[in-house]
């Protein structure tokens, strides 16, 4: 009883009626049914299943004139969790969600050089829960509102920019975070640039009220971070060196044995990553590479499934004469040793590869294949949660 079955299905459009004025939507639907082969006691569970259904609209739009542009989007979104065991009737949960969302941002250059832009966004949350002890939450909500600036200013090879933002949860109450950046282009490609930012980030309704798997005692998180890069290169060759460090108040994690999340007091997360490049009109090769150290700093232990080393690699290949109908990829990943609870996870490494085709006749068409996991290596994200083994995908994809 560990199978998984999924339907989707995504659909996006735009129009536009006239020169920098566009409105566009947004569809996606899903619906899976997950098989749960044992129960909270690891008692063997042969029915026990969980089913999901999802729906997500959003509707975005785009105004220009002159100096000023507006930009908006609402969205709803609405899903539907049930669990269910026919052998355990007293082993039944639903949840039942929906979440209104909107945004607009003005942005205006009153010269050239200098950007404003400002903004207002607003979430509401709102959830229904039961099980086979009782119904739990009737329509239990929560909202949030914000309000945001920011400004950019380049002068000669500089380059600043500065942002304020005003959070207003009604549940956790209100918190103001700032962001700062700046950068200086040299001859050469040579590029430096810092930042400054803060996040303020309140427990979702699934954090603090999901059957099971919740903590209505949850802090919200909050975090400051500061970056520090080099970029080089011009031409075919790229390349860049970033030095980065965020420190975390009441971090939000998840407890894969307890199954509920936990606010960690003070935690840590910094390093250095690297990423370089080279293009040329056939071939593209991307690389990056990461050495992160994140920790409690209360405990002094790692923060949980956080790799110290992790790298990937993506080669493609276009060819450049005939009709240039194909395309080749392959992508290396690897992701080193990391915690979790009970034991250290071991590092792994997979390899995908892929091709896309284009029919002369029928520009619109694309068919693709891709091997995931090509060399069937075995390994697990999570403890306790093996990967899937060597997975072909083949598809069809049009565009109107």
């Amino acid at each position: 009883n560990d199978t998984f079955a999924n339907d989707e299905f995504a659909a996006h459009g735009r129009f536009t009626f006239a020169t920098g004025h566009e409105i566009g939507v947004r569809l996606r639907w899903n619906d899976s049914n997950l098989g749960i082969p044992r129960d909270y006691f690891n008692v063997p569970a042969p029915e026990r299943h969980q089913t999901r259904n999802s729906l997500e609209l959003a509707v975005p739009a785009r105004l220009a004139w002159g100096r000023f542009e507006l930009e908006t989007q609402v969205a709803r979104t609405t899903s539907d969790l049930q669990l269910v065991d026919p052998g355990n009737p007293f082993d039944r949960s639903s949840a039942e969600s929906q979440s209104e969302q909107g945004r607009a941002v003005v942005s205006f250059r009153p010269w050239a050089g200098l950007w404003l832009g400002g903004g207002a966004d607003w979430e509401r949350q709102q959830a229904s829960t039961g099980s086979a002890f009782g119904p739990g939450l009737k329509d239990h909500h929560q909202r949030t509102a914000g309000l945001f600036g920011q400004a950019g200013w380049a002068l000669g090879q500089w380059r600043f920019d500065a942002g304020l933002r005003r959070d207003d949860n009604d549940a956790f109450g209100a918190e103001t975070t700032t962001k700062f950046g700046a950068v200086w282009r040299g001859t050469n490609g040579v590029r430096v640039r810092g930042s400054y930012g803060e996040g303020f980030h309140a427990p979702t309704l699934a954090d603090l009220y999901f059957p099971g798997f919740s903590n209505p005692d949850l802090s919200p998180e909050q975090s400051a971070s500061t970056e520090l890069a080099v970029e080089l290169g011009s031409g075919p060759w790229q390349g860049s060196v970033a030095l980065f460090s965020t420190d975390f108040t009441d971090l939000i994690q998840f407890d894969f044995v307890t199954f509920t999340p936990f606010n960690t007091g003070r935690a840590r997360s910094r390093g250095v990553e690297l990423e370089w490049g080279f293009t040329s009109p056939s071939w593209s090769l991307q690389g990056n590479g990461t050495y992160l150290e994140a920790e409690d700093r209360a405990s002094g232990d790692r923060l949980l499934l956080r790799p110290r080393e992790s790298a990937n690699l993506i080669a493609t290949f276009r060819p450049v004469v005939g009709p240039q109908r194909f395309t080749l990829h392959t992508v290396a990943r690897f992701v080193g040793e990391r915690a979790d609870f009970g034991a250290d996870l071991p590092s792994y490494s997979t390899v995908e590869v892929g091709a896309a085709w284009h029919p002369a006749q029928v520009s619109w068409l694309e068919t693709y294949a891709r091997v995931e996991n090509a060399l069937d290596r075995e390994y697990e994200e999570v403890a306790t949660f093996p990967a899937p083994g060597r997975r072909w995908v083949v598809g069809l994809g049009g565009r109107f």
